[in-house]
């Protein structure tokens, strides 16, 4: 039995704790464990219409990570006993202001030793957030920071393909790796354009040694 089959069967059966029946298509396939847990608790969420509670805590829990990283550690600790990674996830999840779905789904993580990816799950449910919110994300990376002139215009083009969609927004963030040496990579969800100049040398030296 595959692992994503394994995570989803007890999702759905640790689901059952906080969530109605009601039927709630998420508005992006995602895959990977953290990918089934996170859509699990957005379907969680918006079966109890409590989405834009559980979406503000889910963003406070990122920023926790970020401002207090003995909180993480602490959460993700493999030795700690069940009693007391439920009084951790009390704690923190009234730090994050969070409500019985939000808790409930920290627990069942818990219970199933997957606390270890919490922080993929958070990135991942940000996706669904900004799916159903008709935002896409996209990263540019260049060698060097871009400057606000070529972010706009980057970003002008971007939103105008087919690959972000009519009525959609986007939200581009430049990641700089001086690794491509120059030029940029682009992803937009699963597509990539890569137009970097450690690319294009890849390329020049696989013809070079390529037997005619």
């Amino acid at each position: 039995m595959s692992s994503m089959f394994k995570a989803s069967k007890l999702l759905s059966a640790g689901s059952r704790r906080f969530a109605s029946t009601t039927s709630v298509k998420p508005p992006l396939d995602l895959y990977g464990l953290s990918g089934t847990y996170a859509t699990a608790l957005y379907t969680a969420a918006a079966k109890e219409n409590s989405l834009p509670a559980v979406s503000t805590a889910m963003g406070k829990l990122q920023s926790l990570f970020v401002n207090d990283k003995r909180s993480r550690d602490i959460l993700v600790d493999p030795t700690l006993t069940v009693s007391d990674k439920n009084e951790v996830i009390s704690i923190i999840s009234k730090k994050c202001d969070g409500n019985t779905v939000f808790k409930g789904f920290l627990e069942t993580m818990a219970g199933y030793n997957r606390l270890d990816i919490i922080e993929d799950v958070t990135s991942d449910f940000q996706k669904l957030k900004n799916a159903s919110e008709g935002l896409v994300e996209a990263t540019v990376t260049s060698a060097k920071p871009l400057d606000a002139a070529t972010l706009k215009k980057l970003t002008s083009s971007i939103t105008d393909s087919s690959v972000v969609g009519k009525g959609r927004k986007l939200k581009l963030t430049n990641v700089v790796d001086e690794s491509i040496k120059g030029g940029i990579v682009v992803n937009v969800g699963d597509k990539t354009l890569d137009l970097s100049v450690s690319s294009m040398l890849y390329k020049y030296n696989n013809l070079l040694t390529t037997p005619v």
